[in-house]
């Protein structure tokens, strides 16, 4: 008998929260769990054994964190599905809570606000943008919501809507999500927002730019552009990101490679007029 929810958590050299996690969503009746090793050093058959409520897939190579959800999705069974990270936490009495009421949704996709903690569990404020979004839509009817949760997480969907209209995470090294949560509210005909939470994300310490690699800053700039571009195409342009800090933290990598970007991409033109400070130091350092 399939499950009414598949929880799909993409795993890469993260067993030790994930042990915890899964075995606090176990708690939660009629649902099936689906995690997928990006073939990392730690690998999750050390750690767990299949049963009819556990599935574990280990990729042959390690591939990305957008192919890993791909993967689960391609093993979901449950009528509707939720997408977790390893290292984050759920409050299994709301998610219990919610998963009962499910058999009466008929929704595409459902919103829920999240919380964040940090490395010590401390409240942190990484989810207060989503935060923002939820209460926007609730008091005000805000549409933003539908072009700014760019996470897939802390959201319920049906999954034959997700089959019937082949959304599927991007390939890249980073931003693996975006486009993906896009088009996923483009195409919903029904959506609900629920001002409850099961979702707590982990806020990493130190800057963004620690995690750095050309390559990584290169998909985010080029999933940026296509984000930004189908936007546009949806008459939906003022919603767009801006993707000026990217620029500039590709810069302070590697001068040639930004411009490389830049031209591969025939970027310039699309973003000098919007963005007057990365055109002015454009012009200046690189066209010189």
């Amino acid at each position: 008998m399939n499950k009414i929810l598949s929880i799909i958590i993409p795993t890469y050299n993260s067993n030790d929260n994930l042990s915890t996690l899964v075995n606090k969503l176990l708690q939660i009746d009629n649902i099936e769990v689906i995690v997928v090793d990006d073939c990392g050093c730690q690998n999750v058959f050390d750690i767990f054994f299949e049963n009819s409520r556990l599935k574990l897939i280990r990729l042959p190579s390690n591939s990305g964190a957008g192919i890993a959800r791909n993967r689960g999705l391609k093993a979901a069974t449950g009528r509707f599905t939720c997408f977790f990270d390893a290292d984050d936490d759920v409050f299994v009495d709301e998610l219990s809570k919610i998963v009962k009421l499910l058999d009466d949704y008929s929704f595409d996709v459902v919103f829920f606000p999240p919380i964040s903690h940090d490395q010590t569990g401390k409240l942190s404020k990484r989810h207060m943008s989503y935060q923002r979004l939820v209460d926007d839509y609730l008091n005000k009817g805000s549409e933003e919501i539908l072009y700014k949760y760019h996470v897939p997480w802390s959201k319920i969907y049906r999954t034959q809507f997700l089959f019937e209209n082949q959304l599927e995470f991007e390939p890249v090294s980073a931003s693996n999500d975006v486009m993906f949560s896009l088009k996923s509210s483009m195409a919903a005909k029904s959506i609900n927002v629920i001002d409850k939470t099961f979702y707590s994300v982990l806020s990493h310490s130190g800057s963004l730019t620690r995690l750095d690699t050309i390559q990584r800053l290169r998909d985010r700039i080029f999933v940026a552009y296509r984000y930004n571009r189908l936007l546009k195409s949806l008459g939906k342009y003022h919603f767009r990101t801006c993707v000026t800090p990217l620029f500039f933290r590709l810069l302070k990598l590697d001068i040639n490679v930004l411009m490389f970007t830049l031209r591969e991409y025939k970027l310039t033109s699309n973003y000098l007029d919007f963005f007057p400070t990365f055109g002015m130091l454009y012009r200046k350092i690189i066209k010189k």
